[in-house]
């Protein structure tokens, strides 16, 4: 400032003198609005306002670390930085080379504090990861860090079925904890595993244990956990019908014989406790069912066996009504002698359900009995 006489100076913060202020220049420390007035022989003179702002220097105040995930999960490295208007890129290096990331299939939020890696594999690569912070007052970069991922583990078991008496399936391996939706044919296995059961034809009916051998499977992502595999041996089916069978027109039912069909291991009936349970067998007919064929239907409740369950043959026995028998005779009678025989009459025997001869329907004539002179 020039003027008259000598110059005095105060300067203020917003307004406000400041301590000891009193030189022509002054070093703010704080941020706000300064003005200064000069005084002089004559008047004084107060300067335009001057806005001072400190902008802080960029500055990472937390590292990034190596981090170890297990394959399938997703790897995050973080930066805390302070300073004005932030921006961040994270870089990918191999060797002395680096890259920027930018966010894709393999990348999430690479300009932003956190980077995400999804899903990366657990073979190396010799990548590393830093992240550059950039502000209104400088740059910093942040400590160099890597990601080590273990194989993910996979469960190698089995689960199979077989009928009694017949020979085993091939057995099946499989597999659960795949990652990434994959499936086996996804994952590059080399080897087959070896599985071998207790179980043979003649094995009752229970749960056997599944051997499994290894034989030194791999996968480039992937270990493998080994649980003994179960098989299950279930009941063989035996089929129930009444062996065929006849009886007259008008008789009670005969007692209907069963027979069963689909014995394994070349057994027969002997191989079956029945703890005093037996099939039940019903036809629709009575004494008075006219003479035809009738289907015996097989009930097979309560029947059990070790090896066995029942069902009614889709074949049903047939129970055949066949006539009944009549015995036709002559009535006694007498004659003089020199006289002609009289004429006979048939008597039959033999009538079914309280039945008479005009009952029966009977067609044709009698015989007429032969004459001796």
């Amino acid at each position: 400032a020039s003027g008259s006489g000598a110059l005095s100076y105060q300067w203020k913060l917003v307004n406000n003198d400041i301590t000891g202020a009193t030189a022509s220049s002054y070093d703010a420390l704080l941020t706000g609005s300064y003005t200064v007035t000069v005084t002089g022989g004559c008047d004084a003179a107060t300067s335009s306002a001057a806005a001072v702002r400190y902008r802080a220097i960029t500055t990472i105040s937390s590292e990034p670390v190596d981090i170890e995930i297990t394959y399938g999960d997703t790897a995050q490295f973080a930066v805390s930085a302070t300073g004005d208007e932030l921006s961040y890129r994270w870089q990918v290096g191999s060797g002395n080379s680096w890259s920027l990331i930018n966010t894709g299939e393999q990348y999430l939020s690479a300009a932003g504090p956190t980077l995400s890696l999804l899903s990366p594999s657990v073979a190396p690569t010799g990548e590393t990861y830093k992240c550059v912070v950039s502000g209104k007052c400088g740059k910093d970069t942040s400590s160099v860090v890597g990601v080590t991922v273990k194989k993910a583990t996979l469960i190698l078991t089995a689960r199979d079925t077989m009928t009694y008496g017949e020979v085993s399936p091939v057995l099946t391996p499989r597999y659960t904890g795949f990652k990434k939706g994959e499936t086996l044919g996804d994952i590059s296995m080399s080897g087959t595993p070896i599985l071998t059961s207790l179980a043979t034809p003649t094995s009752d009916v229970s749960t056997y244990d599944i051997n499994i051998d290894s034989n030194n499977i791999s996968a480039p992502n992937y270990n493998f956990q080994i649980i003994k595999g179960r098989h299950v041996v279930n009941k063989a089916v035996l089929d129930v019908a009444a062996l065929d069978t006849s009886r007259e027109y008008g008789e009670d039912e005969p007692v209907f014989t069963p027979v069963y069909s689909g014995f394994k291991n070349g057994q027969d009936i002997s191989a079956i406790n029945f703890n005093g349970v037996a099939p039940v067998f019903t036809v629709a007919t009575s004494k008075a069912s006219p003479v035809d064929s009738y289907d015996i239907t097989a009930s097979v409740s309560g029947l059990s066996s070790t090896n066995y369950s029942f069902r009614p043959h889709t074949v049903k026995g047939k129970l055949t009504i066949t006539p009944a028998k009549l015995t036709v005779g002559a009535g006694d009678t007498v004659r003089t002698y020199g006289d002609p025989n009289p004429v006979f009459s048939a008597q039959y025997t033999g009538f079914k359900n309280s039945e008479k001869l005009a009952d029966i329907g009977m067609s044709g004539a009698d015989r007429k009995s032969t004459r001796l002179n």
